[in-house]
């Protein structure tokens, strides 16, 4: 048991910022991106609505879902950002993996 624990923290270490990435994609296609959910922005619970992200959220669900012109409406870097947390997702797959004996 205790090497299943090692194993998982190594795993974990290793792979973190893939899996966040990808989790990260899988929560924006799968949020429903009503304007009456609360919100994590802290522009927005300041009440200050000159926040240069506003929308990004919607952009990049938009994107996921292929809705180009609504995402480019929501935010114009929302289509960007999904393209860039692609590549870099791919880029952490075809790391070369380094062995050290």
């Amino acid at each position: 048991m205790d090497t299943l624990i090692k194993r998982a923290k190594h795993f974990l270490s290793k792979n973190f910022e893939r899996l966040f990435w990808c989790l990260s994609l899988l929560l924006m296609f799968c949020m429903r991106p009503e304007r009456s959910a609360p919100t994590l922005c802290i522009f927005s619970r300041l009440n200050i609505h000159a926040c240069p992200g506003c929308g990004i959220g919607h952009a990049i669900h938009d994107a996921l879902h292929l809705q180009l012109v609504s995402s480019f409406h929501h935010h114009p870097l929302g289509i960007l950002a999904v393209i860039i947390i692609c590549h870099r997702i791919v880029q952490l797959s075809l790391k070369p993996k380094l062995i050290l004996t």
